[in-house]
């Protein structure tokens, strides 16, 4: 269950969101077309960026700090990579995402502080 929400969370996509708020534009039409800080830091703005990067990575860190608390370390580790698989290939999108970097830094530093 904590792997599934995991994903579920992951898929959250935070540049989507960004994009639709501060420009009313479909992120993954603009740029390089990925669901990412990156992305959204060069198409919507500096402050988008900045806060879609905070989002991903609090997604995976959160992932990683509440599987630690209350799971084993397998479970906790296969809700990290299901984060990053859910950052990835977002369901609510269309499996279309980002490259998981973010989501992948929290996890570690959760996970490997």
């Amino acid at each position: 269950m904590l792997v599934l929400l995991s994903y579920l969370l992951g898929s959250i996509p935070f540049a989507y969101i960004a994009g639709q708020v501060f420009k009313g534009i479909d992120i993954r039409n603009f740029g390089d077309g990925n669901v990412g800080a990156a992305n959204a830091y060069r198409e919507i703005g500096p402050a988008a960026g900045v806060a879609v990067l905070i989002a991903d990575v609090s997604k995976g860190a959160k992932v990683g700090m509440v599987a630690q608390a209350f799971a084993s370390q397998l479970v906790a580790l296969l809700a990290g990579f299901a984060v990053v698989a859910g950052h990835n290939w977002p369901i609510y999108i269309g499996f279309r995402g980002g490259r998981g970097q973010a989501a992948t830094i929290g996890v570690l530093c959760a996970l490997l502080p």
